[in-house]
């Protein structure tokens, strides 16, 4: 079962703010840093907001990870630029992965996506994640992902020309981004043969 964590709600979460309120109060509040802070505790918030039950809670999120073969993709570290929030946003995870790893039948493959980290940020440890750079897409496949993205979004056939500009413009100045998966169930031998 994949599961994606926006790696952003889960800091603005760990920050005392709910990232999944309707309309967030325009009066400033003062925050309050949860102090359980865990993966499992924001699995179940995103899970009751996604399901818009109440009934979703802690036991209902460990039964799910000890039942189910789970794939967790925590998206977006890049966009966590709080150094404090950002810290901590890896250590839970890597917390995580420790709680698990023995400790069900089939302990969470991981994922965490990241942009390449230029500002000597907080990034996951070698000892739980192997870097994994993706390589450009080419021309050929970069207009077959564009088609895709146009007809999933049912954008016709006249606006797509300038859609293929946009996307080209666009994807000459990024640079491309990092794939973190989990060392311990991926493991690469020789990357090189």
């Amino acid at each position: 079962m994949p599961l994606r964590i926006d790696l952003r709600d889960y800091g603005t979460w760990l920050d005392g703010f709910d990232p999944f309120a309707e309309a967030q109060t325009t009066r400033r509040t003062r925050r309050r840093i949860r102090r359980a802070g865990g993966v499992e505790r924001f699995l179940a918030a995103l899970l009751a907001a996604l399901a818009e039950s109440d009934s979703i809670d802690l036991s209902t999120v460990d039964d799910l990870l000890n039942r189910f073969p789970v794939l967790l993709v925590f998206d977006g570290l890049d966009e966590v630029a709080q150094r404090d929030t950002r810290q901590r946003v890896v250590t839970e995870i890597e917390k995580f992965i420790g709680r698990w790893r023995g400790g069900s039948a089939g302990p969470p493959k991981t994922v965490v996506t990241t942009r390449p980290n230029v500002s000597d940020l907080a990034e996951p440890s070698s000892q739980f994640f192997e870097p994994i750079t993706l390589l450009k897409l080419d021309h050929e496949l970069r207009l077959m992902y564009l088609n895709k993205w146009c007809d999933a979004r049912e954008i016709v056939n006249h606006s797509r020309p300038g859609s293929d500009q946009a996307y080209r413009a666009r994807t000459t100045i990024r640079t491309p981004t990092m794939l973190r998966s989990s060392a311990r169930r991926t493991r690469v031998r020789n990357l090189h043969a």
